[in-house]
């Protein structure tokens, strides 16, 4: 894998802790009727996505379980079609596609270092 990519996951990892630490204890209702919140999130959320469109093939390789495609994809909405924005689908990424994510990496950026 290439060196740039630690930085890469590096940014992932942050953004995603970022993500998870302003959703933390807090229900989707008062997630969806908080605009700061909701901004923030979707701030790292759009990090998240680009740090992903920039890793190698074989960083996407060393980490198969997870949707990095789906990451660009979500990346793409968030910035280019900004009025189609699902909270709910906002939501469903921060509480069940982030914190294995999270864990992941910080388990490996911890091991390599």
């Amino acid at each position: 894998m290439p060196e740039r990519d630690l930085g890469y996951l590096e940014d992932v990892r942050k953004y995603a802790g970022r993500a998870l630490s302003y959703t933390h204890d807090t229900t989707f209702e008062q997630f969806s009727n908080d605009t700061a919140r909701t901004d923030a999130v979707i701030r790292c959320l759009t990090v998240i996505g680009e740090a992903a469109g920039r890793l190698s093939s074989a960083a996407v390789e060393r980490f198969p379980q997870f949707e990095w495609s789906g990451m660009t994809g979500m990346r793409h909405v968030l910035v280019h079609e900004y009025g189609r924005i699902d909270l709910t689908k906002v939501w469903d990424v921060v509480t069940g596609k982030l914190p294995p994510l999270y864990a992941e990496l910080e388990r490996y950026l911890t091991e390599i270092s």
